[in-house]
């Protein structure tokens, strides 16, 4: 039910009314660790892992298909053929140091897809994997970082010596050297096909990113090159590349998106520039800036009372109720407006003041606490009753009368002349409090 899993990674669909599954899934992923490449037999070598999630409730079978594509199986069917496992794989566990042997030519990236044997290209569904697991997105594992092959063709004039590495060679024949890269995988193979002849013929294949640096030539266009020179020898030596440039990539994207947009695997709630740095197809640098303007869905509640209909977004309403009208931003997002009406004969309002002594309300100057009311006509012509809620509080003075010899303290201030005098402060209700001394 929406592709949604509960806590033990079963499909609610799968479940009953109580809660429990009816059918056991695995959760299986593939890696792949290396692809040597074997010049002698001219095969390549895949070394890769297979795993089921610990929380899987289903042991990974014997016979378990895992199937190797050439390209992309969803557009491609370039299958280069299918490996079975020996052993189960219960959940947690992994079947490591695996191999599987193939040969193919212009191999430029392979694609791992664990629990199918299908040949046949365009999207996968469940149809397409032999055995049940709770979610088959994950199958999926390719890489790109293949070794490359450099071939070579070198001519060189007969009794001259050729250094082939570290080896001297002066026979015609195949050679090759391998390199390998930081995780003991093949990275790049040497394949030299040497010659013997009056005149030296050398023939180089290489595909680089953006530019390549040749006899002192800074070559940037893909095409065949030529140098002549001669050998020590005294042979013609005629070097010809058959050069690939690759460009790297870096491009800008601007997009707008309402309250969040998805990235890359990345979810965006702010504006702003996020950069992401990938690989192109043939293994170049791939830089994506996003410059991303996030623009927020609207919601606007108001509140209206009238005595008669009222016309609101193009609709006239003539009963009280709670009202919505859909629409859209200036910047195409979704504007939601609510209206609450209340329609009425007679328009109330309820006023509660507090005071102190008096109040002047509609004319009226009142001196007690109580409740009023008023009557009157509102602008849109309906009966208007307002009802207050009046408190008054009251305002305190005293009076004292006070005889001293020579001087008197009163309130924080020293006297030594008789007279009249007051001091003004709040009383407990908030009102003025006014004392007199004589």
């Amino acid at each position: 039910m929406n592709g949604k899993y509960n806590n033990f990674m079963q499909q609610e669909s799968l479940l009953d009314e109580n809660g429990y599954y009816k059918k056991p899934a695995a959760s299986l992923t593939g890696l792949i660790h290396c692809v040597d490449y074997d010049p002698m037999t001219d095969s390549f070598t895949v070394r890769f892992e297979l795993h089921n999630r610990e929380d899987a409730s289903r042991i990974g079978d014997v016979d378990l298909p895992v199937s190797f594509y050439g390209a992309n199986p969803e557009v491609d069917t370039a299958l280069l053929g299918v490996y079975l496992t020996k052993e189960i794989i219960k959940p947690g566990d992994s079947l490591r140091d695996l191999s599987f042997r193939f040969s193919a030519s212009d191999l430029t990236r392979i694609y791992l897809v664990v629990n199918t044997r299908r040949n046949t290209t365009g999207p996968f569904d469940s149809t397409h994997f032999d055995q049940v697991e709770c979610d088959y997105t994950d199958n999926f594992y390719y890489l790109i970082d293949l070794p490359k092959i450099q071939r070579d063709t070198v001519s060189i004039c007969e009794g001259s010596t050729y250094m082939f590495y570290d080896t001297v060679l002066n026979e015609a024949g195949k050679y090759h050297r391998s390199m390998k890269n930081q995780k003991g995988c093949d990275s790049l193979i040497f394949l030299l096909d040497l010659e013997l002849s009056n005149t030296v013929h050398t023939n180089t294949s290489l595909s680089t990113c953006d530019l390549y640096d040749w006899n002192g030539q800074i070559l940037t266009q893909t095409g065949i090159y030529s140098d002549t020179s001669l050998t020590i020898g005294g042979c013609d030596s005629i070097a010809t590349l058959d050069l690939q440039i690759h460009p790297s990539v870096s491009q800008t994207q601007t997009i707008s998106a309402c309250d969040r947009f998805d990235w890359n695997g990345q979810t965006y709630k702010q504006s702003g520039q996020y950069v992401f740095n990938g690989q192109t197809e043939n293994g170049c640098d791939s830089t994506v800036t996003l410059d991303l303007n996030i623009h927020p869905s609207a919601l606007i509640e108001q509140t209206h009372a009238t005595c008669d209909s009222y016309l609101w977004n193009g609709q006239t309403y003539s009963t009280s109720g709670r009202y919505t009208f859909q629409s859209q931003t200036q910047n195409g997002c979704d504007s939601m407006a609510i209206l609450n009406l209340t329609i009425d004969s007679v328009i109330r309002q309820q006023i509660t003041h507090t005071t102190c002594d008096r109040y002047d309300w509609n004319g009226q100057t009142l001196t007690q606490s109580g409740t009023y009311t008023h009557k009157d006509i509102s602008q849109a012509g309906c009966d208007s009753i307002v009802t207050l809620d009046l408190q008054l509080l009251q305002s305190t003075n005293s009076n004292s009368k006070i005889n001293a010899c020579d001087q008197y303290t009163w309130n924080g201030n020293n006297y030594t002349e008789s007279g009249k005098y007051q001091f003004s402060t709040i009383n407990a209700n908030g009102c003025d409090s006014i004392a007199t001394l004589n």
